[in-house]
């Protein structure tokens, strides 16, 4: 989801699929720990300005921690 919906350097039809992997640790554990829409959009904001220098819009980000949220991550089969 986060090289195919997130995307904030604009490579998902460039580069390979692993391109944001780097960021799926901190974001599951987010997740994981019952954050909240507002707190995971400000924490992709951040990535995108500390480690990509490319900001998307406060929306864009919203709809994607929306859709992370939905995401069941349970371990449990």
């Amino acid at each position: 989801m986060l090289f195919r919906d997130w995307d904030p350097m604009g490579v998902n039809d460039l580069a390979p699929e692993d391109e944001y992997d780097n960021y799926i640790g901190s974001v599951y554990r987010m997740l994981a720990t019952g954050t909240d829409v507002a707190k995971l959009s400000q924490h992709l904001r951040q990535l995108e300005i500390t480690q990509m220098e490319k900001p998307t819009n406060d929306e864009h980000r919203r709809s994607v921690a929306e859709r992370l949220l939905r995401l069941n991550i349970s371990l449990a089969e």
